[in-house]
């Protein structure tokens, strides 16, 4: 099991370290939180997993850095090597690609005003758009209109005013300025041929 980086997001004002993590073996693995297995000294809130799900897990977690800070993630797995992996103000940039979109989506999405009626958290936000995109909008002629409904999302501020508390897709409030835009999006990719 290997953490990762994935990147570091300049966006509203703030600056974002996103980290995931690749597990080989074929099962869950669990490492509980503490200095000996699982260490991160500024992820205050937990934020990291402690049941690492097979596979790559990327943009599994964020978590903010400022400047002269050093945030250091240390993963001991059993019978595995310890690896750390670091993250500071100048790490590398997100480009723009899906999983930035996906990132700020779910940030303007889980800090809406609405989101306390729903129980929803990070990794179930960040997986559902990243594999809604791989398994629908990904290598179709319909992914710009994916993106620009994200962007609309991502840029949706917090109060209930801007958001619809009745469940987007069965689990998610909704961004109201941007109902066209995924019904663009899925009328797109749905369109007969």
């Amino acid at each position: 099991m290997i953490p990762s980086l994935d990147c570091v997001d300049s966006w509203n004002g703030k600056l974002t370290a996103y980290f995931g993590y690749e597990n080989d073996n074929g099962v869950s693995i669990s490492v509980p939180y503490g200095t000996a297995k699982n260490y991160f000294p500024l992820d205050v809130q937990n934020e990291r997993p402690a049941l690492f799900e097979p596979g790559e897990h990327r943009f599994d977690f964020g978590i903010g850095v400022k400047p002269g800070q050093t945030l250091a993630w240390k993963l001991s797995p059993p019978n595995s090597p310890t690896t750390e992996v670091r993250a500071t103000a100048s790490s590398p940039r997100c480009t723009d690609g899906m999983g930035r979109r996906c990132a700020r989506y779910c940030e303007a999405t889980l800090a809406s005003e609405c989101i306390d009626e729903f129980d929803v958290n990070w990794n179930e936000c960040i997986t559902a758009c990243i594999d809604g995109y791989q398994n629908q909008f990904a290598g179709t002629n319909c992914e710009d209109e994916w993106a620009t409904f994200l962007g609309c999302v991502a840029a949706t501020p917090p109060p209930e005013e801007n958001w619809s508390c009745e469940p987007f897709l069965d689990w998610l409030p909704h961004a109201v300025e941007c109902e066209s835009l995924i019904t663009d999006a899925l009328d797109c990719l749905y369109a007969p041929p």
